[in-house]
């Protein structure tokens, strides 16, 4: 049987290794995240989609409705 001071150094052991893989996987999560703005899909199926900009506005909204579907674009127009 291990001394009650044993088991705690054991059980901080375990949780600091369990905190070390968390803050890892955390990592490659936010590694991948960052380069998704280079991914390119050739096809993406969904009823509606936001496009946010970086001020956190819907630039464009696309969503389906009774007569088939709805483009919304919001902002300033340019000139193209």
């Amino acid at each position: 049987m291990l001394s009650p001071k044993q088991d705690v150094k054991d059980r901080i052991e375990s949780l600091e290794s369990q905190l070390k893989d968390a803050l890892a996987r955390i990592e490659a999560l936010e590694s991948a995240q960052a380069s998704a703005q280079n991914v390119t899909f050739g096809e993406i199926t969904c009823r509606n989609l936001r496009v946010i900009n970086e001020k956190g506005y819907a630039g464009v909204v696309l969503r389906t409705d009774e007569n088939g579907g709805v483009v919304r674009a919001y902002g300033k127009p340019e000139r193209c």
